[in-house]
C-alpha cells in the first residue's frame, strides 16, 4: 500500500485540492513547534494513497518524552480538522472569480459539503451540521486530502517538550503516523495592544429555534458566535442590536458569560450618521440619550455609535450636527473609510471623530503612516479593516497582524463574521450566496464553521501579543520581510534572550 504523508504551511495562500500531487517524504511526519503559554499556534498535513482508502481514521495519543513524563498537571490541547473544498460564491468581489473552488472550511465530518460535479454547487449530507469529534474519511485512489491541527497551550501550562502522535489505520490497522513535537517555552503572552473587533451583523431572538442564520441568533447560537470570536483573539466584536430592542440586555449578558468586552461597547446600529436617512435632531437627541442611559443601567460607561459608512465628500459634512449631538452625550464616534478617500475623511473630519477604520485596499501605502500619525494627535484611533473575501490566510494574517504594528494602527475591526446577506447563506438561491464571500465563519447546527483564513486571522492577533511582549521587554517590531512563522521565531529568540540571558 503506497501511502505518503508529508507537512505544509497552515497559514498559507496555497490552496491543497485533491488534485495535489503528494510531495515526497521518507518515515513519516514530524512536525516540531515553538509556542508560548497562552498561545494559539495551528499545523498542518497531507495525506495521498495510490489505493483507495476506506475509512481512513486518525487517533491521536501524547507520548513519553525525555524523561518519561506523559501528562502533567496542565496539558495544551490538539483538535484535528479536516481542511475541505468547496464551491466558493465569489460573487460580491472582483478580488475572487465566480464561483471558484476554495480549500477554505474547516470541519471535523468530511461529508459536511461536497463540492459537485456541476460548476458552483455543493452538496452538504449532513444538513450543515458539523460532528463533534473527527469522522473517518473515504479517500479516493490518487487524491490528496489535507489535515488540519490547533494546538491550544494554557497559560498555566508547564513548560518543557511535549509530544502527540497521530496514527492513520484502515481497518483497524496503522498505515501511517504523524508526530508533533511542542516546545512550550518558559514565558506568557501577553494581551495584545491592538484592540481586535469584528464586524458581527447579528440580533438576537430568544424565540427562534437554533437554525442556520447570519443574522437572527438564538441564544445558544449567538453564545456560540461570541466564545469562538473570543478564543480567536476577537475581544471587542461589535454589536447589532437595537437599543430598544427587548433583547439588547440578553446580548449583553451573553457577551458578558462569553468574556468579550462590552465596555466600551462599538454599536454599528447605533447612527451617528445617515445610515438610516435623515433625522430631525430632536429625534436624534432622544435615541442618544436613551442608549447612554440604557448602557449606564447595565454598567457600561463607554459607547460607539457608527457614522455614515464609507461617507466621502459632503456626506462628512452632513453628518457634523449629529456629531455634536453625540458628543453632548459622551456618545462615541466611530467612522469608516476606504481607499481612495481616506484623504477625504481625514481633511473634513479632523479631530470630531473617535475612532477612523480604514479599509486601506491595495495600493501602497501612500502616505497612510502620516495620515495616522496626525489623526492620533488629534486624539483619534485609527483602526484597519480587512476583507474576506480573497481567502488568504496569510495575507490576512500579515494585514490583520504585524501590518497593523508597522503602519501605526491602534486596532482591527474586519469585515465580516457572517455577512447577511440573502436567506441562506449556504447556497446561491435567491441570492443567498451574495457576500458569503466575505465571511469569516459560516452558521453551523452545531456551531460555527471556521475557514482557513479565520485562522489567518487568529494567527495574526498571536503575532501582535509577540510584539507587545518583545516591546514590554525593550525590543523592537521586527522586519516584515521574509515568511511569517520565520519571523515569530526571531521573536521568540529575542524575548528568550531578553529574559533569560
Amino acid at each position: 500500500m503506497n501511502i505518503q504523508t508529508w507537512p505544509v504551511q497552515a497559514i498559507s495562500d496555497t490552496h491543497i485540492f485533491p488534485s495535489t500531487p503528494p510531495s515526497l517524504n521518507d518515515g513519516g511526519v514530524r512536525q516540531c513547534v515553538r509556542v508560548a503559554k497562552g498561545e494559539r499556534r495551528a499545523v498542518s498535513f497531507c495525506v495521498w494513497s495510490e489505493e483507495p482508502l476506506d475509512k481512513l481514521t486518525v487517533r491521536g495519543e501524547w507520548i513519553a518524552v525525555d524523561s518519561g513524563e506523559i501528562y502533567r498537571d496542565v496539558m495544551p490541547s490538539i483538535d484535528i480538522r479536516y481542511a475541505m473544498v468547496w464551491w466558493q460564491a465569489g460573487v460580491s468581489t472582483v478580488w475572487t472569480p465566480k464561483p471558484i473552488l476554495q480549500s477554505e472550511l474547516l470541519v471535523k465530518d468530511p461529508r459536511f459539503v461536497v463540492p459537485s460535479s456541476t460548476v458552483g454547487v455543493n452538496e452538504y449530507p449532513t444538513d450543515q451540521v458539523d460532528a463533534e469529534v473527527l469522522q473517518p474519511i473515504d479517500l479516493p485512489a490518487n487524491h490528496t486530502q489535507q489535515y488540519w491541527i490547533d494546538i491550544v497551550v494554557p497559560s498555566n501550562c508547564t513548560h518543557g517538550d511535549y509530544q502527540f502522535s497521530l496514527a492513520l489505520s484502515v481497518g483497524g490497522e496503522i498505515v501511517e503516523r504523524v508526530t508533533v513535537e511542542i516546545n512550550v517555552l518558559p514565558f506568557t503572552l501577553p494581551a495584545s495592544d491592538m484592540i481586535y473587533s469584528m464586524f458581527y451583523r447579528a440580533h438576537l431572538d430568544p424565540n427562534v429555534a437554533p437554525k442556520l442564520q447570519q443574522h437572527v441568533k438564538s441564544k445558544r447560537d449567538y453564545f456560540a458566535d461570541l466564545k469562538n470570536m473570543k478564543a480567536h483573539g476577537i475581544t471587542q466584536p461589535s454589536i447589532y442590536e437595537f437599543i430598544d430592542s427587548p433583547y439588547f440586555e440578553d446580548a449583553i449578558k451573553l457577551r458578558r458569560l462569553a468574556g468579550v468586552c462590552v465596555d466600551p461597547l462599538f454599536h454599528s446600529r447605533l447612527d451617528v450618521g445617515l445610515n438610516f436617512g435623515v433625522t430631525d435632531l430632536q429625534t436624534r437627541e432622544i435615541e442618544f440619550l436613551k442608549a447612554k442611559l440604557k448602557c449606564e443601567k447595565l454598567g457600561i460607561k463607554q459607547i460607539y455609535g457608527y457614522a455614515t459608512d464609507e461617507a466621502h465628500g459632503k456626506k462628512v459634512n452632513e453628518q457634523f450636527p449629529y456629531w455634536s449631538l453625540a458628543s453632548k452625550y459622551d456618545v462615541g464616534i466611530l467612522a469608516t473609510t476606504y481607499w481612495p478617500h481616506i484623504h477625504d475623511l481625514h481633511e473634513r473630519a479632523d479631530g470630531r471623530i473617535d475612532i477612523a477604520v480604514i479599509n486601506q485596499g491595495y495600493p501602497q501605502k501612500a502616505g497612510l503612516p502620516e495620515i495616522i500619525a496626525s489623526w492620533r494627535n488629534m486624539g483619534v484611533d485609527v483602526w484597519r479593516y480587512e476583507i474576506s473575501s480573497s481567502q488568504l490566510p496569510d495575507r490576512v494574517r500579515r494585514r490583520s497582524g504585524l501590518e497593523l504594528v508597522d503602519s501605526g494602527f491602534s486596532g482591527c475591526c474586519n469585515y465580516a463574521y457572517q455577512t447577511p446577506d440573502g436567506p441562506d447563506i449556504w447556497t446561491d438561491e435567491d441570492g443567498g450566496g451574495d457576500g458569503r464571500d466575505c465571511c469569516y465563519t459560516y452558521p453551523g447546527g452545531g456551531g460555527p464553521i471556521d475557514t482557513r483564513h479565520y485562522e489567518g486571522l487568529a494567527a495574526g492577533v498571536v503575532d501582535t501579543q509577540y510584539v507587545t511582549l518583545l516591546k514590554l521587554l525593550g525590543g523592537s517590531v521586527p522586519s516584515l520581510d521574509g515568511e511569517l512563522d520565520n519571523v515569530r521565531a526571531e521573536m521568540q529568540s529575542e524575548i528568550m534572550h531578553r529574559l533569560y540571558f
